[in-house]
């Protein structure tokens, strides 16, 4: 399962938004990746996140991957809420 999601947070992609992306990836039973760039890194690592270098608006597909569509599409929804929410920093 993916979404097409733009980072709109100002400071773009640094250690809070990534410790946050982390945090909620954490909680769900199944894989959670950011793409950019044809790049490719594990939502659930923090230094994955940060080589990305992500500045404010720079464009990502969120993808969950697991065994159960339920579990995806509710990981999916909590990390798009962040990127919709500008992490709680806006």
């Amino acid at each position: 399962m993916e979404k097409k999601i733009v980072l709109t947070n100002k400071q773009g992609m640094h250690a809070r938004p990534a410790s946050l992306i982390v945090e909620r990836a954490n909680k769900h039973n199944c894989d959670v990746f950011l793409l950019k760039d044809n790049r490719k890194v594990n939502a659930k690592s923090i230094l994955g996140l940060l080589t990305l270098a992500s500045p404010c608006g720079d464009s990502f597909i969120i993808e969950t991957v697991g065994d159960d569509e339920k579990i995806e599409k509710i990981a999916l929804d909590d990390i798009v809420d962040l990127f919709k929410n500008n992490f709680f920093e806006d």
